[in-house]
């Protein structure tokens, strides 16, 4: 036997379950979104090559060796960029991996 659903409360059910908003899900977060227009490398770290003194200070070996690593290493270091985000670039993940 099936109990009976009283029709008054089967509607403010359905009414209140309509009013819970689920939460929304986000592949990338705002401050990731950010990041090529905010991050550090995108800005300290591209104005650190202009001065090899201060980007050997930072990252400890100039600019011309960091070009070679990244030449040696690149390739294994790249990502693929899919619908949902832009993947970090080689360049950035050895900086990240060097800081």
């Amino acid at each position: 036997m099936v109990p009976t659903v009283n029709r008054r409360k089967a509607l403010a059910l359905l009414v209140i379950l309509q009013r819970i908003k689920k939460r929304k899900r986000t592949w990338v977060t705002a401050i990731n979104q950010r990041r090529r227009q905010q991050g550090v490398f995108y800005n300290l770290a591209e104005e650190l090559r202009f001065n090899a003194a201060t980007h050997r200070s930072y990252f400890r070996m100039t600019p011309t060796q960091m070009d070679h690593i990244l030449s040696v290493i690149g390739a294994d270091l790249q990502r693929q960029d899919t619908n949902y985000r832009l993947a970090v670039e080689p360049k950035q993940r050895l900086v990240v991996t060097l800081r």
